[in-house]
């Protein structure tokens, strides 16, 4: 048996949670004047009220509330105002911040979510070349019809757990930044008995130069110590953090469940 469900017909007021005051408690007590009273019946949130890192609410994080911004008694006093909810539901992309991307990055291969996002190269590779960068770069016919929000392709490079990095489509805030590394740091993931502590500080010096000017790691000159280059720079990836929204892959049976759930879990 369906439910009838009466939409309503009157004005729809729009706003972020924090576009009066600083949370949704704010736009709550101004909704509540007796000045507006019956005025609005829909209040669009812009563009969720859920969990998220950066873009105003479009990197979702997960469908829970955002805690910062909103509260149940909030949603509870709207509804008595007979105020019903409009939201984006992003059905694009998700926050590098969520949990299928954070299980990407623990498991690799093994994570039930590497399909979850759009692996480029998989993509690409009947439509490509393959750079010495180790990135497929698509045919020129492709290429003119990608919507790119900055110089370069929209690729975020995703260290797996193997060491391997891998290419991920990410239109939206592709960033990679690394953590200070310490010559405590070096000593304890290197275990070289010939390492001292004063070579330790002189490698940890040379390499934090090199990530402070946001340099590729790859191409670090290490003088004396260019023997241990690839696992002085396995040190640094494994303080790898990221910042971004990852691109959902369509095909993946994965994401339709996810949202499957997310739907019936807000019904």
């Amino acid at each position: 048996m369906s439910t009838k469900i009466n939409l309503p017909n009157g004005v729809i007021f729009n706003a972020y949670p924090d576009s009066i005051g600083q949370k949704l408690a704010d736009i709550t007590r101004l909704l509540k004047m007796p000045e507006f009273e019956d005025v609005f019946s829909l209040f669009y949130v812009l563009p969720t009220i859920f969990n998220s890192d950066l873009d105003r609410g479009f990197s979702i994080i997960d469908y829970n509330l955002n805690d910062e911004l909103v509260s149940q008694e909030d949603l509870t006093q709207l509804h008595e105002l007979n105020v019903m909810f409009k939201f984006d539901l992003v059905l694009n992309h998700l926050s590098v911040g969520s949990p299928q991307f954070q299980d990407l990055l623990e498991k690799g291969d093994e994570s039930k979510y590497k399909d979850f996002f759009i692996d480029w190269n998989k993509f690409w590779h009947e439509y490509g070349e393959m750079s010495s960068y180790g990135h497929v770069v698509p045919h020129d016919e492709y290429l003119k019809k990608l919507f790119m929000r900055k110089p370069g392709l929209p690729i975020l490079k995703v260290r797996f757990p193997d060491g391997s990095d891998r290419p991920y489509w990410n239109t939206f805030y592709q960033e990679v930044t690394y953590h200070e590394v310490t010559a405590h740091d070096l000593l304890r993931a290197l275990q070289i008995k010939e390492l001292t502590h004063a070579d330790a500080e002189n490698i940890a010096l040379i390499l934090n130069n090199v990530l402070s000017a946001k340099q590729d790691i790859n191409e670090i000159d290490l003088g004396d110590y260019c023997h241990l280059k690839d696992d002085i720079v396995s040190v640094a990836e494994q303080n790898r953090q990221y910042l971004g929204q990852m691109d959902l892959n369509a095909q993946s049976q994965e994401v339709w469940d996810y949202y499957d759930e997310t739907l019936l879990r807000s019904s």
